[in-house]
């Protein structure tokens, strides 16, 4: 249902900081968020890591590892297909 929160494939930069895009995604910052792979995630990030929106803007966003963080860096190389998680607020 609609408290369950969203999920969807997304695409991660690796860049200072890594930028996910997850078009017309609707998230806030502060919001939780996870991913899942297929493959390998990007340096700096592991999947099932509650992380936070920070930078968000229609398309895309950063992550944190706290609510109003900083923004992880992601290095490295990645496989597979990702996918993002965000936690039902309220």
């Amino acid at each position: 249902g609609a408290d369950c929160g969203e999920e969807s494939v997304v695409t991660i930069s690796i860049a200072v900081p890594g930028v996910i895009t997850w078009v017309g995604h609707g998230l806030e910052d502060d919001t939780p968020i996870s991913f899942t792979t297929t493959g390998a995630l990007p340096t700096g990030l592991t999947a099932g890591t509650i992380y936070y929106v920070v930078a968000a803007a229609t398309d895309t966003f950063s992550v944190a590892a706290t609510p109003g963080g900083t923004a992880i860096t992601t290095t490295g190389t990645q496989s597979g297909v990702h996918t993002a998680f965000a936690e039902a607020i309220g």
